[in-house]
Order: structure tokens, then C-alpha cells, then sequence
């Protein structure tokens, strides 16, 4: 009877090497692999975070614009305060009965008068209702640092009672910019 040395499966055989070229040549492309997975799915995580901060550049400045405009349209007119350039009040007849007046706002003239401007906080120019630094209505976001570069009310020389709104902001971000302007007449 004839024994057999198993000691290795491949031994004495010219498959004993092919393991080890097989395992050289296999691992640097599966290195190489997920490389190009990891570059793809971080690649994907910085186009979510753009994504969302251009939305939050959208959102708040279409928030803000939409609050300007519906207290635009309740005002008389419109008037620049001082000598800043971008900050303005709006001007109007009290109504008793609306809850969101506030003694604050009511002036000795018996006027509703709601201003508007900018501030600096923390390097980020915020727009401010009524003078409350305190609650900005923008650039709170912590992902999308929105700063308003330019916010205007100009009435229309040609056309008396014809209110032009403006409001444009940056996101710090991604540095794109978005500019909502409209119309307000009041008689």
C-alpha cells in the first residue's frame, strides 16, 4: 500500500503559487473599488449639503420678501429711515382690530409704523423687523449661513402710490445669490 504525504493540498503541484499572484493582483483592485465608492458617496454627501443650502437661501429670503410685502400692502407708504441706505418703515393706519399690533410699533401720531433693515451678527448681515435684533427673520440656518447683501423699498417717480420691493441674498456656502423683486401699490 502506498502512502500519501497530505501535508498541503497543493503541494507538488503548479498551482502552489497561484494564490498568492491571485491575492496580488485581486487586492489593489478591490482597493481601487472601494476608493471609487468611498470618492462617490462623499462626492454625493457635498452635493446634499449645497442642495440644501441653496434651499435654505430660497426659503428664507421668499419667507422674508413674502412678510415685507404683506405688511407693504397694509401701509400708506413707505419711507427710508435716516441716513442708512437699506433700512425703511412702512407707515399705516392702526387696526384696532388685528392681534398682531403691537404698542411698540404704534408711534405718537397714531401711525402702525414696522421697519425694516439689516444688522451684522457673528459676520452675517440678518434682516430685522422692528428694530428686534433679537429675532432676526434670517440667516439662523447653522448648515446655510444666509446673508442679505441688499434689501430696498424706492417709490416710482413716474407712477405715485407704486412701492418697488427688493431683497437679495447670498448664501455663505455656496456663495450663489437670489433676488426676489415686486410691485406694491397703495392708494
Amino acid at each position: 500500500m502506498e502512502s500519501r504525504n497530505t501535508n498541503g493540498i497543493w503541494q507538488n503541484t503548479e498551482a502552489a503559487g497561484f494564490i498568492l499572484w491571485e491575492t496580488l493582483v485581486s487586492l489593489p483592485l478591490v482597493v481601487m473599488l472601494l476608493g471609487g465608492c468611498m470618492t462617490i458617496f462623499l462626492w454625493c454627501m457635498h452635493m446634499y449639503f449645497i442642495n440644501l443650502a441653496d434651499a435654505e437661501l430660497v426659503q428664507e429670503v421668499q419667507g422674508a420678501f413674502v412678510r415685507i410685502v404683506e405688511d407693504g400692502l397694509r401701509g400708506e407708504h413707505m419711507v427710508p429711515v435716516g441716513q442708512e441706505e437699506q433700512v425703511f418703515e412702512i407707515l399705516s393706519k392702526a387696526d384696532p382690530l388685528a392681534k398682531h399690533t403691537k404698542k411698540d410699533d404704534l408711534r405718537k401720531d397714531g401711525k402702525f409704523h414696522i421697519s425694516y433693515g439689516l444688522h451684522t451678527m457673528e459676520g452675517t448681515k440678518k434682516l430685522i423687523r422692528g428694530g428686534r435684533i433679537e429675532a432676526p427673520l434670517t440667516g439662523d440656518h447653522a448648515l446655510a449661513r444666509v446673508t442679505i447683501v441688499e434689501i430696498s423699498a424706492d417709490s416710482d417717480v413716474n407712477y405715485p402710490g407704486i412701492y418697488k420691493l427688493r431683497i437679495k441674498g447670498r448664501s455663505e456656502v455656496t456663495q450663489h445669490e437670489y433676488t426676489l423683486c415686486s410691485a406694491v401699490y397703495l392708494p
